[in-house]
């Protein structure tokens, strides 16, 4: 069994060892090790990357008990060198020993204990299964797991054979000696992965979102120099803005809301002047329609996707019309459907007849229907075609 140094000092990163055994496919190799200090992913944590004899490391896993290092390159010899990433191996330590705070301090806020952790490669997220979780909860969370972080409390990893211990946060299901990670009289839970020596290794706590999923309540959480890169990220973004509006960074909130304001009476200024451009073209095409039974099928392929719809909204009501008319989208062609509700004819049977001619899905009702496929050169057939029908009979 491959002797984990990574459990003796999460912070030795360079080590020696022979090989147990190795297999090579084609540009890969799998090697397992007598003892390594890189990371197998597992409990949540990340594997660890690095260089084995200079060959890059791109996973390390746990298979059947035995840690398995995927290397890309050749490997030769009987012992190796190996150096572990030491940004990645910090960055682990940072957010597994900030977790262990932030469930500490959920356990004693509301007696609940974490499910689950998952380290990803910009957030970590822990699940919760607590009922009710608010901002202000969120906000006195992240105040006292950076308290805890300030206080610089010494880390400490032992074994212990007592897998019962009423002392820890969370119980292991291991029997005999397991793995202990204890923030000296704050936490202390059974753990492998990899930890700071102290909580001001891990740095600034921050919380950036939460939500509910399913009965639990997903936390997202960065530690240490993630914080760092978010703060820069969202100081570039606020420069940006800075910038657009003009206006000093105290009065961002202000000027966006103002901003806002102004699109959405825009929007609604559009809305109307688009409702009275349908009408408008929709008389004027109505010109240009075929008089079927005392009824105006007007057949139009539109550039304009917001008049086309609007025109389509007015149809239902208007007296004895049809309206089949369709417009090209980058994906292909969109066919649109208006009956009026005297007209005789059904809007979703008349899309049914043309969508295949494009290899289109959609669907509506008797009085409105639509939809798309990507065909755009028989735009025009598919509309003969709902024309042909009309012609034929009543739905």
């Amino acid at each position: 069994m491959t002797e984990k140094l990574y459990f003796i000092d999460s912070y030795n990163l360079e080590f020696e060892s022979p090989i147990i055994s190795i297999l090579e496919n084609g540009k890969v190799s799998e090697i397992i090790l007598e003892k390594t200090c890189f990371y197998p992913a597992s409990g949540g944590q990340p594997a660890d990357i690095g260089h084995i004899n200079g060959c890059p490391v791109v996973d390390v896993r746990i298979e059947n008990g035995k840690i398995i290092h995927t290397i890309e390159g050749i490997i030769n010899g009987n012992v190796v060198q190996g150096i572990v990433d030491k940004k990645r191996r910090l960055d682990n330590m940072q957010q597994h020993t900030g977790q262990h705070i932030i469930s500490q301090i959920i356990f004693r806020l509301y007696g609940k204990n974490t499910e689950s952790l998952h380290i990803g490669r910009k957030i970590s997220t822990i699940d919760i299964p607590i009922e009710n979780l608010s901002e202000d909860d969120i906000c006195s969370i992240e105040d006292k797991s950076n308290n805890i972080v300030n206080m610089n409390i010494p880390v400490i990893i032992y074994t212990a054979n007592n897998a019962s211990d009423p002392t820890y946060r969370k119980k292991s299901g291991l029997k005999g000696d397991i793995r202990i990670v204890e923030i000296k009289n704050f936490d202390k839970t059974p753990c492998g992965g990899t930890h700071c020596r102290s909580t001001s290794e891990v740095g600034l706590i921050k919380i950036p979102n939460y939500y509910k999923k399913g009965a639990l309540w997903r936390i997202e959480f960065i530690c240490g120099m993630r914080c760092l890169k978010r703060m820069q990220d969202l100081e570039s973004i606020l420069r940006l803005v800075v910038a657009d509006l003009m206006v000093p960074e105290k009065h961002i909130t202000s000027a966006i809301k103002e901003k806002l304001d102004e699109m959405k009476r825009l929007a609604k200024q559009n809305e109307l002047l688009t409702q009275r451009l349908a009408a408008l073209e929709l008389d004027q095409i109505r010109k240009e329609g075929i008089i079927h039974k005392g009824c105006t099928i007007i057949a139009k392929q539109l550039n304009d996707a917001a008049v086309a719809q609007a025109m389509a909204k007015i149809v239902p009501d208007s007296p004895k019309t049809i309206l089949l008319t369709g417009f090209i989208t980058k994906k292909g062609a969109t066919l649109l459907f208006a009956c009026s509700k005297d007209s005789g004819m059904c809007a979703d049977k008349l899309l049914k007849v043309a969508l295949p001619i494009i290899d289109g899905k959609g669907g509506g009702n008797p009085y409105v229907a639509t939809g798309s496929g990507p065909n755009q050169k028989f735009l025009k057939a598919a509309l003969d075609s709902a024309i042909r029908y009309i012609e034929e009979g009543p739905c």
